[in-house]
């Protein structure tokens, strides 16, 4: 059972700024160093977090948490990509 991820010490905005900031491609894949479970209000969010620190979403957690029937979260990314 993956373990819980405290949550980031910083408001919204700076943690928009920071997910949505461009980067210079990395030389390599990054890699994951684990994954937990990110508790978002009544949600459980399925994240990773990277080498350098950073913390994604996975696309299946997102989809499930928005209500999304997908298994690997392609209705997540359909969502996402329509008008």
């Amino acid at each position: 059972m993956p373990k819980d991820i405290e949550p980031i010490a910083a408001d919204f905005d700076d943690v928009a700024r920071a997910m949505t900031r461009a980067a210079d491609p990395p030389e390599k894949p990054w890699e994951a160093t684990h994954r937990g479970i990110l508790p978002i209000g009544g949600l459980q969010l399925e994240v990773y977090v990277l080498e350098d620190g950073r913390r994604v979403f996975a696309k299946r957690g997102m989809a499930r948490a928005l209500g999304l029937k997908s298994e690997g979260g392609n209705a997540f990314l359909k969502t996402l990509s329509g008008k």
